[in-house]
């Protein structure tokens, strides 16, 4: 059994930041967020500097499940019901839009990554009502959604379903992208001064005109706030040999299951808690146990877990850091849907 994700494979190498250096915008954080930001930056013409401090894409966006989805479980309820009908429409529209700009990505560069279109259920065995507000809800702003009894996984529930959704390999996706910036791996942000923009690393300062901080976790702590902000949740995931689903499945809990394929067999997640209160040993068993009772025995090829940084207002952050800093920008806090 392999003790890493399906995704997780040798890529191009790149060097280390060893010596001071002046440059434009420098991005810090080598995972989806960071490195498509400094993909579009480069695409417009800027001159563009990504750092990462250990490999790129060895953090969360290696260990995702990797479904690019506008259906996010009871996202469209909680926002409608915390910021109205106009906030949970915009919100959709970008999750749609994201998908949109994947594709486009994708057919532009006849990128190889297992690129799918699948339906996407949301299910539930026992909150029928959840479910029915969610359509509600999704309807009012616009969406292409219906509810649907006894989805094929998962007889005993119902489900909202919305088609045109995407699977993806995203290192397979990532690493096809043609790289226009400069890149340093192995290169740990240890401070950022945030009044003189210099970033400090091991391996020398660099001064830069505009900083995006992309790490999983902002690193500013003088500015912000970001500490009473965002929470850190893990999740849980394995993957089985063989196909046992053809689309994917999120169970409307928070801690409840998911379900995709992938090109050599089946991921189930889930068991998501908050980081560091649960003992990790009886989430994969209990993974194991839904594969058996779902698929039948089946041979268990990986298992892994990820790190996800969740909001209290239930938005991602993306945007200028903090009012009080000029040129210092911040993108985090997905709530386990970064991919859209």
């Amino acid at each position: 059994m392999e003790y890493q994700s399906v995704w997780q494979r040798k890529t191009k190498k790149y060097p280390q930041l060893k010596k001071d250096a002046d440059r434009d915008i420098v991005v810090v954080g080598g995972g989806i967020a960071g490195y498509l930001t400094a993909f579009r930056l480069a695409e417009a013409g800027q001159e563009v500097t990504l750092l990462e401090a250990d490999r790129l894409f060895s953090g969360t966006t290696g260990r995702t499940t990797a479904k690019i989805s506008a259906n996010q479980g009871c996202v469209y309820s909680e926002l409608f019901e915390r910021y109205g009908q106009r906030v949970t429409e915009l919100y959709y529209r970008s999750q749609t839009e994201g998908i949109r700009l994947f594709e486009e990505l994708v057919h532009r560069y006849g990128i190889e990554c297992d690129w799918t279109e699948r339906d996407g259920y949301i299910f539930s065995e026992d909150r029928r009502y959840k479910i029915e507000a969610l359509h509600r809800v999704l309807r009012r702003v616009g969406a292409d959604c219906e509810v649907v009894e006894s989805p094929e996984l998962f007889k005993e529930s119902c489900a909202l379903k919305m088609s045109g959704q995407y699977l993806f390999d995203p290192l397979k996706f990532l690493s096809a992208l043609p790289v226009r910036f400069e890149i340093f791996e192995g290169t740990r942000v240890v401070d950022i001064d945030p009044k003189k923009k210099i970033l400090r690393t091991d391996g020398g300062s660099i001064y830069a005109k505009k900083i995006i901080v992309a790490t999983h976790y902002p690193m500013i702590n003088s500015h912000g706030g970001y500490f009473m902000k965002l929470r850190q949740s893990m999740s849980y995931t394995i993957a089985v040999s063989g196909k046992g689903a053809e689309d994917m499945y999120l169970d409307e809990r928070e801690d409840g299951l998911s379900v995709r394929p992938y090109a050599e067999g089946t991921l189930l997640g889930g068991c998501d808690h908050r980081t560091g209160r649960i003992d990790d040993k009886r989430h994969f068993a209990a993974l194991e146990s839904s594969a058996d009772k779902l698929f039948g025995r089946k041979n268990v090829t990986h298992r892994w877990c990820a790190e996800d940084v969740m909001t209290f207002d239930g938005m991602p952050m993306a945007g200028k850091y903090s009012k009080s800093l000029e040129d210092i920008y911040v993108v985090t806090g997905f709530n386990k849907w970064g991919m859209t």
